[in-house]
């Protein structure tokens, strides 16, 4: 009955009736697009500290990977600077060598409303879980280790 043309529908029962289709525009979610970067920034930092890791959430990986390919350089650089200071002030030398030695397995739980990733780190001597809250320079970066022996703890940085 009717045939959609490019911008403008028309209606063959009576041809002087032409209407204009509405065009849908998107507009980004900038919030969601930092935290998704700042989260994979995060993520390579914190994978970077293992000697063996693998990822078994590739569709999630490359979701996040995505949002961060968007931003100049200087802003992954800057990323990855406020990642890699909170993980070594905080976070390598609380852990002992043998944690980051072993083979690791990176698991990857998108939040509510694809709000932020756990990134979640398992291997024989424990897990890692890593939340992260961008806020630009007063991001935060919640950490939570649970041993497989008796050292646990939670930190927020």
């Amino acid at each position: 009955e009717a045939i959609s043309l490019s911008f403008f529908t028309i209606n063959f029962f009576n041809f002087k009736e032409v209407t204009p289709m509405k065009l849908y525009t998107h507009k980004p979610n900038t919030k969601l697009n930092h935290q998704m970067a700042f989260d994979y920034a995060m993520l390579i930092i914190a994978d970077n500290c293992f000697r063996n890791c693998h990822c078994d959430d590739t569709v999630q990986y490359d979701r996040l990977h995505a949002r961060y390919a968007e931003y100049a350089a200087t802003k992954q650089t800057l990323f990855e600077d406020m990642c890699l200071t909170h993980m070594d002030t905080h976070l390598l030398p609380k852990l002992p060598a043998e944690y980051w030695n072993a083979a690791t397995t990176m698991r990857l739980v998108q939040g509510e409303n694809n709000s932020q990733t756990r990134i979640i780190f398992t291997n024989e001597i424990g897990s890692l879980e890593i939340t992260t809250k961008y806020r630009g320079k007063n991001s935060i970066i919640c950490y939570r280790f649970k041993s497989k022996k008796e050292t646990s703890f939670d930190m927020v940085a």
